[in-house]
C-alpha cells in the first residue's frame, strides 16, 4: 500500500474519532500533518523502521507487535504516543491542525495502530522495506525476539 493511501486511512481514523477537536478537520490537512509526523529525521517519506524501533525502545514491543502481526491491533494510550513519536513532532502535528497537545496525542493513538497494521501486510509491501532497513531477516528476528520475551 502506498504512503498516500496509508496517510488517508490514518486521517479518516482521526477525523472519525470521538474528539470534537478533530472531527471537523479536512482529511487532506490531517494527512499532510501525519506525513510530517511519520517521516523520519531528515526523511521525506514514512519511516516505518524508525517508528517501530522507537516503540520498542519505549517498552511498547507487545503493543506494536499486534500492529505488525495478524489479528486485533492493541490500542495505545494517548499519553504513551510520545514513546513512539517525538514530543516535538506531536507539537508540530497539533500546531498544523490547530488543536491542543492532548487532542494530537489522542489522534495519533487512533491512527498509528491502523497505519502500521496496513503498512505491514502479511504478503509484503512495506514489510519488505522494513526488513531491509532492519538488516534482513536476521535483524527482524532479533527485533521480534525482543517483542515476545
Amino acid at each position: 500500500m502506498d504512503i498516500s493511501r496509508l496517510l488517508e486511512i490514518g486521517a479518516k481514523m482521526i477525523q472519525q474519532n470521538d474528539d470534537p477537536a478533530t472531527s471537523g478537520l479536512d482529511i487532506g490537512g490531517i494527512a499532510q500533518a501525519l506525513d510530517t509526523v511519520l517521516s523520519g529525521s531528515g526523511e521525506e517519506t514514512f519511516d516505518l523502521a524508525s517508528l517501530v524501533q522507537k516503540a520498542m525502545d519505549g517498552g511498547l514491543e507487545e503493543v506494536v507487535g499486534t500492529w505488525i502481526g495478524q489479528g486485533e491491533n492493541a490500542p495505545i494510550e494517548p499519553e504513551r504516543v510520545g514513546e513512539i513519536v517525538d514530543e516535538e513532532r506531536i507539537e508540530i502535528f497539533a500546531e498544523k491542525l490547530g488543536i491542543g497537545k492532548e487532542s494530537a496525542q489522542k489522534a495519533l493513538a487512533d491512527a498509528l495502530p491502523v497505519i502500521v497494521d496496513k503498512a505491514t501486510p502479511p504478503e509484503g509491501g512495506m514489510l519488505d522495506d522494513l526488513l531491509r532497513q532492519m538488516g534482513g531477516l536476521e535483524g527482524a528476528m532479533n527485533l521480534f525476539g525482543k517483542m515476545f520475551r
